[in-house]
């Protein structure tokens, strides 16, 4: 007999709290959905935010799922792209809807989730979501840049981009994408991360210890210099990004919104949540909320890179030639979320991904 409910994190009534709830409502999959079966989530900033009221009043509901990325195995499919008992990895706007990778089960659109290698650990593959797609997002949709992959044998170092924050999740996955795609790749880094974004992709990693030399040492790397990801995304960040820009200056993107008025520069944020190509609440936290215009093309740009088994992504993981961050696991299951969470806030997992194991029988159908 299938079971109707299922253990799920939930937001909950208690602040800064997240409340186990063991008789959630298993999702049911429209047409174009899959039912995935949960083996590992990976954590992110965002499942912190969501506790947080004064981060969250614009879409902060007791009964949201919390946590966005996820790996696991279809059990129910309503889509012709997938079938049944496929290995799955991606992301879900846990924390703003009640459908949440900090669950056994969840229901996604099929041709938003990528389909994870034979040889790849499902706990690895569960960190290819929020921060990956991100990283797809602020490159192609809000700095403009080309990120069609060129071929292992022709890529040719193009023009530079800066990546403030190279050794962050987000910046991890911009290295990568942005040296598949034949970009110069200038980011900033602690000095132990040097070795690490250099085997990833990076041309050229400086300190992030002194902003204001390091712009200065960019400009002399990068003369016409006109695209920076800013990964920390702090005012000390934008501006050290802004001030490493070339004479004619040009545009920064920050992930989190961040005010600055210099000269010739363009500073932008925008939220990833639209790649789900929809309206959401999320999105009040925005002074400007995309267009529909903008929503449906920032989902192309999602099954461009996604579609399963069809999309650049999948192809990049097969070749070898896109890698997963770092990770860390998490011992406690469901029950463990919180603690992780709060060694998340202090600092204590830098450098890693936390990744909890929800249903280590992911190939268990219910």
């Amino acid at each position: 007999m299938t079971p109707t409910s299922m253990q799920a994190l939930i937001v909950g009534k208690t602040l800064y709290k997240a409340t186990l709830d063991a008789s959630h409502s298993i999702p049911n999959p429209s047409e174009g959905q899959v039912l995935v079966r949960v083996a590992y989530a990976a954590q992110n900033p965002p499942d912190a935010y969501v506790l947080d009221p004064a981060r969250s009043a614009a879409y902060r509901k007791e009964e949201n799922v919390i946590g966005t990325d996820f790996s696991g195995t279809v059990i129910d499919s309503h889509s012709s792209l997938i079938p049944v008992g496929s290995r799955v990895c991606g992301w879900v706007p846990g924390n703003d809807t009640e459908i949440g990778s900090f669950a056994e089960y969840l229901v996604t659109d099929a041709d938003l989730v990528i389909k994870v290698p034979d040889n790849m650990p499902l706990d690895e593959a569960s960190t290819i979501g929020l921060s990956f797609m991100t990283a797809v997002h602020a490159l192609s949709s809000c700095l403009g840049l080309s990120l069609k992959p060129k071929a292992a044998d022709q890529v040719q170092e193009g023009k530079a981009v800066l990546v403030w924050g190279g050794n962050t999740a987000c910046g991890i996955f911009a290295i990568q994408i942005l040296k598949i795609a034949g970009y110069y790749v200038i980011a900033t880094a602690s000095s132990n991360a040097r070795q690490k974004l250099q085997s990833l992709g990076a041309d050229v990693v400086l300190p992030r210890d002194d902003p204001e030399e390091t712009a200065a040492e960019v400009r002399t790397l990068a003369p016409h210099l006109a695209y920076a990801l800013d990964c920390f995304s702090s005012s000390e960040s934008a501006a050290a990004c802004a001030h490493a820009l070339g004479e004619k200056g040009g545009h920064v993107h920050t992930l989190l919104p961040v005010e600055q008025n210099i000269p010739n520069v363009r500073t932008t944020f925008a939220l990833v949540h639209s790649t789900l190509g929809r309206p959401m609440s999320v999105f009040n936290l925005m002074t400007e909320k995309p267009t529909t215009s903008q929503l449906e093309t920032d989902r192309r740009l999602a099954t461009q890179w996604c579609s399963f088994d069809k999309g650049y992504t999948y192809k990049l993981l097969l070749e070898g030639r896109l890698h997963p961050t770092a990770i860390v696991n998490w011992e406690g299951g469901l029950a463990g979320v919180q603690g992780g969470i709060e060694a998340m806030i202090k600092g204590k997992t830098a450098g890693a991904k936390v990744v909890h194991s929800i249903c280590p029988q992911e190939s268990q159908s219910i």
